[in-house]
């Protein structure tokens, strides 16, 4: 049992002598490798294809995440204003009256000292303003008097 017959080698130059039907004699390794790498090439272009589409999609559900991300702030949001006006609407009528009268009493509660504070004021700056006019009056008529002049 010595060497191994090949076969495909057999065919392959049996293909190589032989001419086909139009005289040319076709080389069918050739011919294989040719589709081999043809096939080889369309694969690496789907591949190419595949992963620039699975780059834009990454890149549109990023986006998408974002937008739904603020979306759901915004209903967090409503549903919390949502909340307080529900809490607001079931206060009965006797509690709003309570609660309007407890919001009077505090806003009117510091307006006498405010009023006094203010009077206070308006009085020291009528002082000053006075007191200015009498020591500034003859200052001024001279100055005036020297502009005419």
């Amino acid at each position: 049992m010595g060497k191994k017959i090949d076969l495909a080698k057999i065919a392959n130059a049996y293909v190589r002598i032989t001419p086909n039907i139009f005289g040319i004699g076709v080389d069918i390794s050739a011919l294989l490798s040719h589709l081999k790498n043809d096939h080889s090439a369309e694969i690496e272009e789907k591949a190419e294809l595949a992963v620039n589409a699975l780059k834009e999609a990454t890149a549109f559900v990023s986006e998408l995440e974002k937008s739904i991300n603020v979306e759901i702030k915004k209903v967090t949001s409503l549903k919390e204003e949502y909340e307080k006006y529900q809490n607001l609407a079931s206060i009965s009528e006797e509690q709003s009256k309570a609660l309007i009268k407890q919001l009077e009493y505090y806003q009117d509660q510091g307006k006498g000292k405010e009023r006094l504070i203010a009077l206070l004021i308006n009085i020291v700056a009528g002082v000053l303003v006075f007191i200015l006019g009498v020591f500034l009056s003859p200052f001024l008529t001279s100055l005036i008097k020297q502009m005419k002049n």
